[in-house]
C-alpha cells in the first residue's frame, strides 16, 4: 500500500471520528458506537442522523443486526430489504460475518414458531414483515442489501492478513447471491463514508483517455447526436470487454467511479456473480451485449476518431455514472484471465458542461438509489419557493437536498425541515393518510407530489412536520420502562397515526389558504413553547389509538404492528373514531 493511500485513509478516519463526536453531541447519543451507527444510517439512506425506532433493533436478541429498513414499491411489485451491522472498530471481524449469517437464517429460514420466541420483539415484527413481503412478491421480488460498516480500511481486505475474513465472507455469500432478485453485500469503511457524504474532491482525479471502440466502415457502428438548441452531445458505441477492464483500472484508482450514485459498488463492492459468469461463459459471452444494460459515461469533451484501423473516442474528465457493477465484474474477470474475447458492451457517452444535466443523467440512469425522485425534484421551482418562504417567514431551514444544511450550528440544526419528512407528515395529517405516509415513502415523489407540494399552503406543510416531530421524539422514549407495553408499540409503529389524530384535535382538520392565519398561530406557539404546546393533546390521542389497537388484538392477538400500521384499514378506523362518516372517508 502506498503512503498516499495510507494518508487518505487516515484523513477519512479522522473525519469519521469527528463526525461521530458531533452527532453524539447533537443527537444526545450516550455512546460513540450508537452515534457511528446513526452516521452510517444517515449516509446510506440520505436522511438525518436519527434512526426510526422501529428500524433500530440494537439490543439483546438482535442476532448481530442493528438496523432493518424495508422499502416496499407496490407499483414495481418489489421490496428492498436493507440490513445494517455497524461496529465502531478499526477493522472488519470475521466473527461478525458468521453471526450475520445466523441472523439471516432467522429472517428467511427459521419456522415462525421459533422466531416468535425471540426476546427482541422489534426483530420479530420485522421478520414477520419480510416474510409477508416474500409471500407477496416471491424471492424474485426481493432485493437484499447487507451493509457491514466500521471505521476501518476496506482496502486491506484482499490482503493475506484478511484470509480468515475472506473465507467467512465466501461462506456467508454461498447460496445467497442467486436466491433473490438482487443480493448485495457491502463493506463500508471510513473512505466509503467520506465518499458517500460527498467530501472527496474530483479536481485532482480527472480521467482523460482514449477508448478503443468496435467499428466497421460498412455498418453504422456509432450514433453521434447533438440535439438542436443544446451545447451537449451524445455518442453511442460498442467497446470490447478487455477495453472496459482497462478503463476500470485507470489511475487514480477508481477515480472513474467518483460520480457514481453508490461509489463503493465500484471501489470495493461485491462483484455481481451473474455478470461475472456471463462474461466468461463460452456459450453466453457472445450475447453479453444483449444481456447487459451497458455503460453510461459523462465527460467534459468527447471526440470521435473513425480511423478504420484504430477507431476510438477521446474523452476528457470522463466518469462512469452507471454500470459500475458491470465494469468491476469485467475488470475482475480480466485480472483472473477468464474474460472471453468476444464480450462486447454497449456504451453511452454524454458530453456536457452543464452540471445539472450531468447530475440528472447520473440519477436517471441509476436504479439502485431508491430516493432518486427526491433528488430530481430538488430543483423544482415549488421547492425553492417553499424553502425561501419558510426561511424568510419562520426562520426554518427547509431542506430541498439531502444534508444541504449540514454545516449549520447545532442551534440552527434543530430548525432543519427535510422535505421528505415534511411531505410524509403532510400526507399523514392533512391528507389523512398516515398508513401511506408510513409505508410508501416513494409515493411522496410520484403519486402524491402535486397534492403535497404544489397544492399545499406552506403553513400546513410546516405545522404537519412540527406535529410529526413531536411524536417522533415520543417514539425515541418507547424504551422507557415507565410506559406500558401497548403505549410503547403505538409510539414506535403508530407515529404517523398519532400525528394524524393530534393534527385533527389541534386544527379540526381546517387546512388551506383560508385557515393559514390560525395555523400560523400554532406554528408560532410551538416555536415559543416547544413540546408543552402539544402535550395537552397527547393522552387523548394515545387513548384513541389504543382503543383501536385493542379491538384489533381482540380479533387476533398475534397481529403484527409493523404490518397493521401500513394497512389502509387503520386509516378508516381512525377516521370513524374521529367522527367522520363513511362517505367522508377516502378510499
Amino acid at each position: 500500500m502506498s503512503n498516499e493511500n495510507v494518508r487518505n485513509f487516515r484523513l477519512s478516519q479522522s473525519w469519521v471520528e469527528d463526525q461521530v463526536n458531533l452527532i453524539k453531541k447533537d443527537y444526545n447519543y450516550e455512546k460513540n458506537s450508537k452515534a457511528f451507527q446513526a452516521l452510517v444510517y444517515g449516509v446510506l439512506f440520505e436522511t438525518d442522523y436519527s434512526i426510526p425506532a422501529e428500524e433500530d433493533l440494537d439490543g439483546s436478541g438482535e442476532k448481530q443486526i442493528d438496523i432493518i429498513r424495508v422499502e416496499e414499491d407496490p407499483d414495481q411489485e418489489q421490496a428492498t430489504i436493507n440490513i445494517v451491522q455497524s461496529k465502531y472498530t478499526n477493522g472488519f471481524s470475521s466473527n461478525v460475518i458468521s453471526l450475520l449469517k445466523n441472523g439471516l437464517e432467522w429472517i428467511f429460514e427459521q419456522p415462525e414458531k421459533e422466531y416468535k420466541k425471540l426476546k427482541n420483539k422489534k426483530f420479530v415484527f420485522k421478520i414477520g414483515e419480510i416474510r409477508k413481503l416474500r409471500t407477496k412478491y416471491g424471492h424474485e421480488g426481493l432485493k437484499v442489501n447487507i451493509y457491514f460498516a466500521t471505521k476501518g480500511d476496506t482496502g486491506i481486505l484482499n490482503e493475506e492478513s484478511s484470509h480468515e475474513y475472506l473465507e467467512e465472507k465466501e461462506k456467508f455469500l454461498s447460496g445467497l447471491v442467486d436466491a433473490f432478485n438482487e443480493f448485495n453485500f457491502h463493506e463500508i469503511g471510513s473512505i466509503e463514508l467520506t465518499e458517500l457524504i460527498g467530501l472527496t474532491t474530483r479536481s485532482k482525479r480527472n480521467v482523460d483517455t482514449d477508448i478503443q471502440i468496435v467499428y466497421d466502415t460498412n455498418v453504422r457502428s456509432i450514433i453521434d447526436i447533438k440535439p438542436q438548441g443544446t451545447s451537449s452531445r451524445a455518442v453511442v458505441c460498442t467497446v470490447r470487454g478487455n477495453e472496459l477492464a482497462r478503463l476500470a483500472n485507470l489511475e487514480p484508482k477508481d477515480a472513474i467511479f467518483d460520480l457514481n450514485v453508490r461509489p463503493y459498488y465500484g471501489s470495493r463492492g461485491q462483484v455481481n456473480s451473474k455478470i461475472y459468469e456471463t462474461c466468461q461463459n463460452d456459450e453466453q459471452s457472445k450475447y453479453f451485449w444483449f444481456l447487459n444494460n451497458g455503460i453510461t459515461m459523462t465527460c467534459d469533451k468527447v471526440d470521435v476518431i473513425t480511423d478504420p484501423d484504430q477507431a476510438l473516442v477521446r474523452v476528457k474528465n470522463v466518469q462512469i455514472v452507471n454500470g459500475c457493477q458491470t465494469s468491476v465484474s469485467i475488470r475482475e474477470a480480466a485480472e483472473k484471465g477468464v474474460l472471453r474475447e468476444d464480450v462486447t458492451i454497449l456504451m453511452r457517452i454524454y458530453e456536457t458542461v452543464d452540471k445539472d444535466l450531468a447530475k440528472k443523467i447520473t440519477l436517471t440512469t441509476n436504479n439502485q438509489n431508491k430516493i432518486t425522485d427526491r433528488d430530481l425534484r430538488a430543483n423544482d421551482s415549488v421547492q425553492y419557493l417553499i424553502q425561501t418562504y419558510m426561511k424568510d417567514t419562520y426562520s426554518y431551514l427547509y431542506e430541498r437536498k439531502n444534508k444541504e444544511h449540514r454545516t449549520v450550528s447545532k442551534e440552527d440544526r434543530r430548525k432543519i425541515i427535510p422535505n421528505d419528512k415534511a411531505g410524509q407528515a403532510y400526507l399523514a395529517i392533512v391528507k389523512r393518510k398516515p398508513s401511506q405516509a408510513r409505508g410508501y415513502l416513494s409515493k411522496i415523489w410520484s403519486t402524491y407530489y402535486k397534492d403535497i407540494f404544489e397544492s399545499s399552503v406552506t403553513e400546513d406543510l410546516l405545522l404537519s412536520f412540527l406535529i410529526y416531530s413531536y411524536f417522533l421524539e415520543k417514539s425515541k422514549s418507547a424504551k422507557n420502562k415507565k410506559i406500558s407495553r401497548m403505549q410503547a408499540v403505538l409510539q414506535v409503529y403508530g407515529t404517523f397515526h398519532l400525528a394524524r389524530i393530534t393534527g385533527h384535535y389541534l386544527t379540526n382538520d381546517k387546512w388551506g389558504q383560508q385557515f393559514r392565519i390560525y395555523n400560523k398561530h400554532h406554528i408560532e406557539q410551538i416555536k415559543e413553547k416547544g413540546s408543552t404546546y402539544l402535550d395537552p393533546y397527547f393522552s387523548r390521542t394515545i387513548n384513541l389509538l389504543a382503543d383501536i389497537w385493542k379491538k384489533e388484538l381482540e380479533k387476533d392477538k398475534k397481529t403484527n404492528p409493523t404490518l397493521y400500521f401500513k394497512a389502509s384499514v387503520v386509516e378508516k378506523q381512525i377516521e370513524k373514531a374521529l367522527g367522520y362518516k363513511e362517505d367522508e372517508i377516502d378510499e
